[in-house]
């Protein structure tokens, strides 16, 4: 989203179009679908300057490495749906699930959960129907990638994960230093930091600027963290976002 020169780093700018999230909900009564901050409170930390947030954070890691962003364009006068394109997307995503996996970091449960990171990442941990992937998600996958020649003959199978790699459209796949892989705002870079902010159901990533303080650049997927995994003592900080 496009930030007004006056506006502090966290303050949404109305002015301009909003993208919706993709954990955003069609019924607003439903619960979120994720819990990347364990259902804590908000926890806000008294500040005199109003033009920044104090906040509590849980650090996730730090971005080692980027990708291209995830654009596609299906538009135009003669239309041709750019396999191409997903192929490549689903091809950077797993690329950093194998250098994840040759860093062996303790940040899974086991070896298979591990390797369903290659197919969680690129959809958001999410079906069409706006409910958690479920299992068969990894064959659609993998049909997808050895059939793309024949896709539009596979039906809703390919149809649901293709809908929602295109939710993911203008992230940049990264991978952190210990090994967590994810999608970031398309402005991610290396160095900048994944975190979990108290009360929040996803996590963000967030430029660090010197003497504590943070710009922040928006939310993330990052997967082995969505359920709060990550929310301990020994990782909660306060920052101040300017």
């Amino acid at each position: 989203m496009e930030k007004h020169a006056g506006l502090p780093s966290w303050v949404p700018n109305w002015r301009c179009e909003i993208n919706r999230s993709f954990a955003w909900l069609r019924d607003e009564e439903k619960k979120p679908l994720f819990k990347a901050s364990a259902n804590l409170e908000v926890e806000l930390v008294e500040e005199e300057n109003d033009r920044v947030l104090a906040i509590m954070r849980y650090k996730v890691d730090e971005v080692e490495e980027v990708r291209g962003p995830w654009n596609v364009d299906v538009t135009g006068e003669t239309y041709r749906f750019p396999h191409e394109t997903y192929i490549n997307y689903l091809s950077q995503v797993g690329q950093f699930c194998l250098i994840s996996k040759a860093k062996d970091a303790n940040i899974y449960r086991d070896s298979e959960r591990r390797d369903e990171t290659v197919w969680w990442v690129p959809v958001g941990d999410l079906e069409q129907d706006e409910t958690f992937l479920p299992y068969h998600g990894m064959a659609n996958l993998d049909e997808y990638k050895k059939r793309v020649a024949e896709i539009g003959a596979m039906g809703d199978m390919a149809s649901g994960y293709r809908t929602r790699m295109w939710e993911m459209k203008g992230k940049r796949p990264f991978i952190s230093t210990i090994g967590y892989v994810g999608m970031g705002p398309s402005y991610t870079s290396t160095g900048d930091i994944i975190v979990v902010l108290a009360g929040a159901s996803i996590p963000f990533i967030i430029r660090p600027l010197g003497e504590g303080k943070y710009r922040f650049l928006g939310q993330c997927y990052c997967d082995g963290i969505m359920e709060g995994e990550i929310v301990t003592e020994d990782r909660r900080e306060n920052i101040v976002l300017i």
